[in-house]
């Protein structure tokens, strides 16, 4: 199978490339360097003389507070160019899985969203990427696939588990938001399930998480300490407290409180059931400490990855 892969740089997009070519697959990388996804007219050329099978889009402008401050640039890089490419994989024929988020819900409601539930994001972020979900699911009926995340971790960047590891295990004390609730997503498990979209998919949109009940990041940061004293990688000590959202000054967009996401349907598509985000994180955990890779030891190159 021969797969193009958009942010290939990025976190998934650069996982997403590593397992394909080690299922023996093709996979054309795709960066900023390659296309401008601003520039809509070099987009199509650009598509239009590659030969795939399958196109992933991982790439997007992700960060809240960029949306809010751009959202022209927001509404061209999330919704118009994955318009443009689903365009493409409709003349050719060929499946297209686009990547969304657990913004495009308001987050004003407890519970865990499906896919079929009302979207009503309340940031630039969330419309902009529900703008892209629907121009996707029109311009390729059918051989178009919507999967939402949320709190992917893992992978070779870190990111929030990574950082909550590389501070405890420094003996560093951590703070974490307790006021806000999704489930995370495993990142190998994320790959795993991309394989089975990319040759089995009837398309739609996907919720792609763990299965367990909604955590906050503080209550996250917990389970990674408890699992690293439960192997024996960390001794009691560093302090793991709680934080309300409203003492993040720093951002200037608002964040969805209640983004949940259920994930059932993407599991009875699976050859496996998707598990619980607790095991899931128990396993990379164990697998990131029998290796003891750097990442995890130096916490001084870490900041903070909140979304």
């Amino acid at each position: 199978m021969k797969l193009l892969i958009t942010g290939a740089n990025g976190r998934v997009g650069s996982a997403l490339c590593a397992y394909f070519l080690q299922r023996g697959d093709k996979v054309i990388p795709v960066t900023r360097a390659d296309v401008d996804l601003t520039n809509l007219p070099a987009l199509r050329a650009f598509l239009l003389e590659k030969n795939f099978d399958c196109l992933i889009n991982p790439a997007a402008m992700s960060a809240p507070d960029q949306c809010e401050q751009e959202p022209e640039l927001a509404q061209r890089i999330n919704a118009d160019a994955p318009a443009v490419m689903a365009e493409i994989a409709q003349l050719r024929g060929v499946r297209i899985i686009h990547f969304s988020t657990d913004y495009v819900f308001a987050g004003d409601r407890a519970g865990k969203r499906r896919e079929n539930d009302c979207a009503e994001p309340s940031t630039v972020y969330g419309r902009s990427k529900l703008a892209g979900e629907q121009k996707v699911l029109e311009n390729a009926p059918g051989l178009a696939s919507v999967l939402r995340v949320s709190w992917v971790y893992g992978g070779e960047r870190p990111g929030f588990v990574d950082q909550v590891m590389a501070q405890l295990l420094a003996g560093q004390s951590v703070r974490a938001v307790s006021d806000k609730w999704s489930i995370p997503t495993a990142l190998d498990d994320l790959c795993e399930w991309l394989a089975c979209l990319s040759k089995s998919s009837p398309g739609g949109i996907w919720h792609g998480c763990h299965a367990g009940e909604p955590v906050s990041w503080y209550a996250l940061a917990i389970a990674v300490q408890e699992t690293l004293q439960a192997g024996g990688w960390l001794a009691q000590g560093a302090n793991v407290d709680a934080q309300s959202i409203t003492e993040m000054s720093q951002w200037s967009a608002r964040r969805p409180i209640h983004t949940a996401m259920d994930s059932a349907k993407l599991s009875s598509h699976l050859p496996r059931p998707i598990v619980d985000w607790r095991d899931a994180l128990r396993r990379v955990i164990e697998q990131k400490m029998g290796g003891v890779p750097a990442i995890i030891l130096d916490a001084s190159c870490m900041t903070p990855v909140v979304d």
